[in-house]
C-alpha cells in the first residue's frame, strides 16, 4: 500500500468516530454522566488505536525507507556486477577471436609443412629410385667388368703358359 492509503485509513476512522462522538452529542436526550465517561473512554480508546496506528504508520515508512536504499544499492552493485561481467565477456571474446586467430596460423603453418613434407617425400622417393636404378645399372658393369677381366686374365695366364713354352723351345733360352 502507499503511504498516502496508509494515512488515509487512520483518518477515516478517526473521522467516524468523531462524527459518531458528535452526533450523540447532538441528540436532544440529555446525556448522562456515566454515557459521557462511557464516551470519553471510547474515545481515549480510539485515540490509542489511532496512536498506535500512527506509530505503526511510522514505522512501516521507515522500514520502507530502509528497504528502498537497500533496493538502491542492491540496483547499484547489480549495475557494476553487470558492468564487471559484461567487460569480462568482450574480453573473453577478444580472446577467443586471438585463439582461433592463432590456430588458423598454425592450420596454416602445420598444412604447409605436410604440403613440403610430401613434396620433399615424393622427391626423395624419385631421387631414391634413380640411384637404385644407377646401382643397380653400375653393379651390373662392374659384374661385366668383373667377368671381362676373369676372362682377361685367364686369357693372359693362357698366353703365359704360351710364352713359357716358346721360351722352353728357344735355343739358348736360359732355363729357369
Amino acid at each position: 500500500m502507499s503511504s498516502s492509503k496508509l494515512l488515509l485509513a487512520p483518518c477515516v476512522v478517526f473521522a467516524i468516530i468523531v462524527l459518531g462522538w458528535s452526533t450523540s452529542l447532538l441528540s436532544f436526550d440529555e446525556p448522562s454522566v456515566a454515557s459521557l465517561q462511557n464516551q470519553i473512554k471510547n474515545l481515549q480508546r480510539d485515540l490509542q488505536g489511532f496512536d498506535k496506528m500512527k506509530e505503526e504508520y511510522i514505522h512501516e515508512e521507515i522500514e520502507l525507507a530502509w528497504e528502498k536504499q537497500h533496493l538502491s544499492e542492491l540496483n547499484e552493485q547489480q549495475t557494476e556486477l553487470n558492468s564487471g561481467l559484461s567487460h569480462l565477456t568482450e574480453s573473453f571474446k577478444q580472446e577467443v577471436s586471438a585463439q582461433r586467430d592463432n590456430q588458423r596460423q598454425i592450420s596454416r603453418a602445420l598444412s604447409s609443412l605436410h604440403e613440403s613434407n610430401q613434396k620433399m617425400r615424393a622427391r626423395d622417393m624419385r631421387v631414391l629410385k634413380e640411384l637404385n636404378e644407377e646401382s643397380v645399372k653400375a653393379h651390373g658393369k662392374l659384374n661385366e667388368e668383373h667377368q671381362e677381366y676373369v676372362v682377361l686374365n685367364d686369357v693372359l695366364g693362357e698366353m703365359r703358359q704360351l710364352l713359357e713354352i716358346q721360351r722352353s723351345g728357344l735355343r739358348g733360352a736360359p732355363k729357369s
